[in-house]
């Protein structure tokens, strides 16, 4: 009878579908099947704490900063009613009132007052934050 080199309480990773129950017959063994990683224990994280998600929808805090465009203006200049050209990135709105283009540095007062909409972009679903990873048969000795 081969004798187990493990501890009560130590955990063993498997690239086979060995089982240790069966490997050491006089230990007791359980599989860990919750799917989560292994992270050293640190200041940060005590040993047995557990947390992560495999998914996460960014908050507004956590977006990388950036800019929209604003599409079909109209504006005066000079007093005079006019449509300002269609953006294609070139404007920045700077108050309620004012507008300018950004890449000739042109100042247009806007027209009236109103609410520039700029529509939303993307889908808000949940992405991956999983890093690669490889899948192992995880047990614990607990006997």
């Amino acid at each position: 009878m081969r004798v187990c080199p493990h501890r009560i309480g130590e955990q063993v990773d498997f690239h086979t579908a060995d089982n240790p129950n069966d490997l050491w017959p006089q230990t007791t063994w359980q599989q860990d099947t919750s799917g989560t990683f292994a992270i050293a224990s640190s200041s940060a994280h005590a040993l047995g704490s557990t947390g992560g998600s495999e998914t996460h929808t960014l908050t507004v805090q956590e977006m990388p900063s950036h800019g929209h465009t604003m599409t079909d203006i109209v504006g005066i200049i000079s007093g005079t009613s006019t449509s300002v050209p269609r953006s294609r990135g070139n404007f920045t709105l700077t108050s309620y009132w004012n507008l300018i283009n950004v890449a000739s540095g042109t100042r247009y007062d806007a027209y009236g007052p109103g609410t520039w909409t700029i529509p939303n972009s993307g889908g808000g679903s949940a992405h991956s934050i999983m890093p690669p990873f490889v899948a192992v048969n995880r047990w614990k000795r607990v006997a």
